[in-house]
């Protein structure tokens, strides 16, 4: 593995660089290999953008102890390795946190609790294999990203609707929290929290009011759609595709002239199309595959969700011929009626 000390050529211009003593230094997007050791005497760097090169080999205390006005720190996307000490405490408070892909792990650093002012928090393929901290349920307000995703984190996230934050992005997604959905803040703009091992309902979603994208897929969630979406007027995409989610589609569903996608596929889905979805005019994608919806597939299709591209409803029990008028889908991409009790002519 490269040493961040051994490829000075690489840097050839750091010692120019600390008689200038820049506060900006952007080498994203390069193909470098290391660091030299100059680089921690860059004592006046505030913000450092080192994201998607080739960064290999340790990051340790001294490279980052003169950083004290680092306000940004972007190294997404290298192979960097590091050790701090569990009781480091930096002289930094930085408002960009974003080390996506370094091997920050297998503990969650202690020493991001004592940041208090990010915006960003990206440390997702870190190679943390955790529980999630107690402290995530006092985030900094100012907070409108926040990514721990793609590692192995355990257990049950605890109530984080206390959080006095803004609009925020949250992504969850491929980790191993178990038990009921928890409590999130009411002011959430995306929610990614599949394949992960939730169970439960999903009522506490119910919460939300402001969520544009909702990804709920690939947990153990159970129980009927809430019928509790009037308030989420700005929802493009729902994702409940899971095992276990029985009933019917809830009406008010359709509340949001903005939902473009629908994802409710192998679940327990049953009943008649819903007759709900004549609401739903701007569903660009329909996946309802793998359900037990039933009876005939609707004329009402073509007049109401003209803008399908996608409609997959493979793997139900719909009977009965296929609508001519389904042929005039005129955005249809995949039409996908597979695994059903069709019969007749196809139109």
């Amino acid at each position: 593995m490269t040493s961040l000390l051994s490829d000075l050529a690489l840097f050839p211009s750091l010692r120019e660089l600390n008689l200038m003593k820049p506060k900006i230094l952007d080498v994203s997007f390069s193909r470098l290999q290391g660091l030299s050791e100059s680089f921690g005497k860059l004592f006046n760097l505030e913000i450092f953008y080192a994201s998607s090169n080739l960064l290999e080999g340790t990051i340790s205390e001294p490279y980052l102890s003169n950083h004290c006005n680092c306000k940004r720190l972007e190294l997404s996307s290298n192979s960097l390795n590091w050790n701090i000490s569990l009781d480091w405490i930096p002289c930094f408070q930085l408002q960009v946190i974003s080390l996506s892909t370094c091997d920050l792990g297998p503990l969650f650093p202690k020493w991001l609790q004592t940041q208090n002012n990010y915006s960003i928090l990206d440390v997702s393929l870190a190679s943390i294999s955790d529980t999630m901290p107690s402290w995530f349920s006092n985030l900094p307000p100012m907070l409108s990203y926040l990514n721990p995703s793609k590692k192995q984190i355990s257990r049950k996230i605890q109530d984080l609707s206390a959080n006095n934050v803004g609009y925020i992005v949250i992504d969850f997604s491929y980790n191993n929290f178990s038990r009921p959905l928890p409590r999130f803040p009411q002011f959430i703009s995306e929610l990614q929290v599949n394949k992960n091992h939730f169970s439960g309902s999903l009522n506490s979603i119910c919460k939300l009011v402001s969520s544009t994208i909702l990804d709920l897929s690939e947990n153990l969630l159970s129980g009927e759609i809430p019928n509790c979406w009037n308030s989420m007027s700005s929802l493009r995409v729902l994702n409940v595709a899971n095992k276990n989610i029985s009933g019917s589609i809830p009406s008010s569903l359709c509340s949001s002239a903005s939902l473009s996608s629908l994802y409710g596929r192998n679940n327990n889905l049953s009943g008649h199309f819903p007759a709900s979805l004549k609401n739903c005019q701007g569903l660009q994608v329909l996946d309802f595959g793998r359900n037990s919806f039933s009876g005939k597939i609707p004329e009402w299709i073509v007049t109401k969700l003209a803008g399908l591209g996608i409609l997959s409803l493979r793997f139900n029990k719909f009977s009965g011929r296929i609508p001519p008028s389904i042929c005039q889908l005129k955005s249809i991409q995949i039409l996908d009626l597979s695994g059903n009790h069709l019969s007749g002519r196809i139109p």
